[in-house]
């Protein structure tokens, strides 16, 4: 999905894993558009303390880059913390790349293999000038 903001546009790409995850979770359409939308709006609305970045969530350090990031369900009862954790990379400051959705009590953090293999993907993603 596309969208406009700041002149920019957003290009939301999801890997085959990540959309078999999302829907074993049992999430859908409407919250994707939410998923979407909560991340177009950080983009639209910095906040003061963004600390440089453009997009939300927090660097996960050894991944060459890679972003964990916090979902809420609309219709979910928990909050942020214990909702979902998305992990993801930005290429060309305006494509998001989507690799995994998961469960915050299925993960607390990536092992040492998963950092691997998301610095392989990185090191992918800037050879293919992506």
């Amino acid at each position: 999905m596309l969208y406009f903001s700041r002149g920019t546009s957003i290009n939301f790409n999801y890997t085959a894993e990540f959309n078999k995850e999302w829907h074993a979770l049992k999430l859908d359409e409407k919250d994707r558009f939410d998923f979407e939308t909560g991340i177009v709006t950080y983009y639209r609305n910095l906040p003061v303390n963004n600390y440089e970045k453009n997009f939300p969530g927090n660097i996960i350090q050894g991944t060459g880059g890679a972003y964990k990031y916090r979902y809420r369900a609309p219709d979910s009862p928990q909050g942020k913390s214990s909702s979902y954790r998305t992990i993801y990379f930005i290429a060309n400051n305006n494509q998001l790349w989507f690799l995994t959705i998961y469960k915050k009590n299925q993960k607390a953090t990536l092992s040492d293999r998963e950092k691997a293999d998301l610095r392989a993907f990185s090191r992918l993603l800037t050879l293919k000038g992506i």
